[in-house]
C-alpha cells in the first residue's frame, strides 16, 4: 500500500508539473501567473490588517502568493522540478488521510494569497480539491480587485483611481487641460502635484509672496510642460503614444543631469535619452 501511494504522489506531481511547464503561447495564448502579493500590496496600498480567523475557502479564490508566485503557475501547478520533494510529501499525507495544518492566507476583498501553504494548495487544486480551511488576515484597500485581473489590469485600475482621486482632492482640472496629461503607471499623479508643487516654491520665492496651487498648476502647464511636450514632439524619440510618461522620464533625466551641472539643459537629456535608447 505504502509503494502505490508513493507512485500515485509522483504521478501526481508529473501530472501537475507538465501542467506548470507547459507553455500555452504556443497556443496563441499567454499564460497567467499567480499575482505576487507584496507588489499588489503595494500597487493598491493595503493596510490595516484584522484578523478573520479560520474560514473555509474556495481554492478557486487563491489567485496569489506572497513569496512562491514565480514558482507556480496560474491553477498552482508546479513550475519547477526542485518542487517535487515537498509537493510529493504532501500528496503522501493526503492520500493517508492525514490532517495537515490550516494554510494562511490574505484576503484583499474578495481575493486570497498565499501567505503559507502553497505546496497544499497545488496539491489540494491538483487532486480536484475546491475547498480548503484556511487562517485569515485581511487588508483593506480602497481599489476593488477583481478575481480575473492580471498585474497590468491591476495597475491599471490603480492609475484610474489614482487620476480620479488627483482631480477630487486638487480641481486643477478646472485649470489646465488634463485631456493632454494622461499617465499609465502608477505613482505618476503624485509625481505631477510634486512638480507642480516645486514650481510653486520658485514662484513664490521669485515674487516674494504666496500663489495658489491653480496659480501655480497654470504657469507650470504653460511654461514648463507644453514646451517640454513640444520637444518630445519635434525629437519623436522612442517613439512613444504616452507623453505624460515620456515628459517624467525626460525630467527626471534632466533632474540627474543638472546634480552634475546646475547649467545642464533638457536637450542635454533628450540627447543621453536618445542614447540610452541606442544602446
Amino acid at each position: 500500500m505504502s509503494n502505490y501511494i508513493n507512485q500515485q504522489a509522483e504521478a501526481d506531481f508529473y501530472r501537475a508539473y507538465r501542467k506548470g511547464r507547459f507553455n500555452l503561447t504556443k497556443l496563441f495564448f499567454k499564460q497567467r501567473e499567480l499575482l505576487p502579493f507584496n507588489e499588489v500590496q503595494q500597487l493598491v496600498k493595503a493596510k490595516d490588517q484584522s484578523y478573520l480567523g479560520i474560514r473555509s475557502v474556495a481554492l478557486s479564490d487563491i489567485v496569489g502568493s506572497e513569496e512562491r508566485a514565480d514558482d507556480f503557475s496560474e491553477g498552482f501547478w508546479p513550475k519547477n522540478a526542485f518542487l517535487k520533494t515537498r509537493w510529493v510529501s504532501v500528496s503522501k499525507a493526503y492520500h493517508n488521510n492525514i490532517n495537515l495544518p490550516v494554510i494562511q492566507l490574505y484576503k484583499l476583498g474578495s481575493l486570497y494569497f498565499i501567505r503559507d501553504g502553497n505546496h497544499r494548495v497545488s496539491v489540494a487544486k491538483a487532486l480536484g480539491v475546491a475547498y480548503i480551511d484556511a487562517e485569515i488576515t485581511e487588508l483593506s484597500a480602497k481599489i476593488k480587485l477583481q478575481a480575473d485581473w492580471s498585474i497590468e489590469q491591476i495597475k491599471e485600475a490603480v492609475v484610474a483611481f489614482e487620476r480620479t482621486d488627483f482631480l477630487a482632492k486638487t480641481h486643477l482640472g478646472d485649470v489646465i487641460d488634463m485631456n493632454n496629461i494622461i499617465f499609465t503607471k502608477p505613482g505618476s499623479y503624485e509625481k505631477l502635484l510634486n512638480h507642480i508643487m516645486v514650481h510653486k516654491y520658485y514662484l513664490n520665492e521669485k515674487i516674494g509672496g504666496t500663489i495658489s496651487l491653480a496659480e501655480a498648476a497654470s504657469s507650470w502647464y504653460s511654461y514648463i510642460y507644453m514646451p517640454i511636450i513640444l520637444i518630445i514632439e519635434k525629437n519623436n524619440f522612442f517613439n512613444l503614444k504616452n507623453k505624460a510618461d515620456l515628459y517624467l522620464t525626460l525630467v527626471n533625466q534632466w533632474e540627474k543631469l543638472k546634480k552634475q551641472s546646475k547649467e545642464a539643459k533638457v536637450n542635454q537629456a533628450v540627447k543621453a535619452l536618445k542614447h540610452k535608447k541606442r544602446r
